[in-house]
Formats: C-alpha cells, structure tokens, sequence
C-alpha cells in the first residue's frame, strides 16, 4: 500500500511543497499559504481548502502577516503549528485541516518540517482504520498528534508529513477485513 500511495499521491505532495519552498520569500509563502493555493504558477485552491469562504484569505493573510516574526523564528514544526493555529483559528471557516496545511506549506518554506504526524480530518479517519487494523490502541482526536514511532509499518518509509498524506489519502483503501499484522498490504 505504501508503493501504491508513493505511485498515486508521492509526486503531487512533492510538487505543491516544492512550490512553497521555493517561493520568492516568506511574504509570500505566507499569501499563497493563505489562498491555499495549490503552486506558484497559478490560483488554483487546494482540494483540500475547496470549503473555505472567499472573504477567508484576506483575513488569515492579514493574521499571518502580523505573526510574521513569530513565524519567522519557528524552529520547529510545533512552535509554527501554534503561531499559525493561534493566528487564524478564528477566521470563519478556518479548522484544524486549514491550520495543519497552512504550517506545512509555511513550515516547506522555512525548512521547518514535522515530527510528530498530526491528525485532522482524513488523516485522523485513516489513523483511526491503520490502528484498527494493525490491531493497536491510540488515543486519538481531532487536532492530535502522534510520534512517528506510533506508526511501525510506516515510520521507516516515509516522512511524518508523508504518513499523514498517507492516511488522509489511502484511508478507505485500507482492507477492512484483513488485520495488516496477517496481511502484506504495507
């Protein structure tokens, strides 16, 4: 399954983050983070942000520019997570996926990546059904965060990031039958 996410969804990750790290400066970073904008070349949202109400952006972009210090001295994934979320937490419209993707875009931008795989929205659903069939007990909630060590079929393929795109995008192609510990899915 993990050969099957790095075919279908490896390349589209690396190219809308590649878009942030490359982006002119942290100014900028900051607004198409804020537009959610899929890359550099165009307008085009991310899927991901599709529900977000157009008055949005101007205001998170004016929130994040007034964090910008605070952004800017971010050194790990944790500290930009709360600047961003306690920025724009606020915004109608604004929830734990638009805050997790908004710091990782930044964060691609700083070179500040995460450790620990954070849950929200299909990632948490996919935790949810990974754990379930890996017959392991988590605690899990909306907004959590899990070391990477929790994920032992993953943790050594694929970055922290990677296991959450993992789990929000192969989340309903996890065999719901078969326990993964009887299974060579991963």
């Amino acid at each position: 399954m993990v050969g099957r996410w790095k075919y279908l969804h490896k390349a589209n990750l690396d190219s809308h983050l590649n878009a942030y790290r490359n982006a002119r400066n942290l100014d900028v970073a900051i607004s198409w983070a804020s537009s959610a904008r899929q890359d550099g070349k165009s307008d085009k949202r991310n899927s991901h942000q599709r529900r977000l109400p157009k008055a949005a952006p101007p205001e998170i972009n004016t929130k994040l520019s007034a964090s910008i210090t605070k952004i800017r001295s971010a050194k790990k994934f944790d500290q930009l997570y709360q600047v961003v979320q306690s920025s724009i937490q606020s915004v109608f419209g604004v929830g734990l996926l638009m805050v997790y993707d908004t710091s990782l875009r930044i964060g691609a931008h700083l070179k500040v990546e995460p450790s620990k795989v954070y849950l929200q929205s299909g990632a948490l659903e996919g935790a949810k059904e990974y754990f379930r069939l890996a017959g392991l007990a988590q605690n899990l909630y909306p907004g959590g965060a899990l070391e990477i060590q929790a994920f032992p079929l993953l943790k050594f393929e694929l970055s922290a990031s990677e296991i959450e795109n993992f789990l929000c995008t192969m989340r309903r192609s996890m065999n719901p039958i078969i326990p993964i510990s009887q299974s060579s899915v991963f």
